[in-house]
């Protein structure tokens, strides 16, 4: 896969932060930046170089159906679990699923043999605070750890800032800091 500079640098910040920190790293790229390719290169380096396991996780079709895309024309073939393109395959290296039926099966996800070591998280502006343990991300995120307590989350998204409940990424929170960021030029 061909990427831009910016995305192999982005791809080098989160390897270089998962291999010297215990925290998570979360990528702040603005809309059509190309995420995608980012996300489809980190899972299969991950899986090819640390024989992990990844759960790739999305909130829309379209979303699940450009990754798995991306992922197949580098020759890897992931699996897909969404209710909304009738299909429930959990056992590949790399899992791409719609956070809806992630959160609805849990227990599917929780009990694969090996675990999961990774779970990106497209979109990860849409994780609600960690007050609320009720959302679908934080109980797949608590029901891999009790399966793999070194559990590494990494997100993507494109507004590292939500209204409601300030920055994204602290010490407190499920992503822990940007460790790539593209800024967009402010307009007069």
């Amino acid at each position: 896969m061909n990427l831009r500079d910016y995305q192999r640098d982005a791809v080098f910040a989160v390897v270089q932060y998962i291999e010297t920190s215990s925290k998570n790293p979360c990528v702040v790229i603005p809309t059509g930046g190309g995420k995608t390719p980012i996300i489809a290169t980190l899972a299969r380096y991950f899986v090819q170089r640390q024989r992990a396991r990844v759960l790739i996780l999305s909130h829309r079709r379209e979303l699940i159906e450009q990754t798995a895309r991306t992922l197949e024309r580098s020759n890897v073939f992931p699996s897909i679990y969404s209710a909304g393109l009738n299909k429930k395959e959990i056992n590949g290296e790399i899992v791409v699923a719609s956070i809806q039926s992630a959160a609805a099966n849990i227990k599917s996800f929780k009990d694969q043999t090996p675990p999961f070591s990774f779970v990106f998280i497209d979109e990860a502006h849409l994780i609600p605070n960690l007050n609320d343990e009720s959302s679908g991300y934080q109980q797949i995120i608590k029901a891999l750890k009790e399966n793999n307590e070194r559990l590494r989350v990494v997100g993507f998204t494109a507004t590292p800032y939500r209204l409601e409940n300030g920055f994204l990424c602290s010490d407190d929170s499920i992503l822990n800091k940007v460790v790539f960021e593209i800024k967009t030029a402010a307009r007069d």
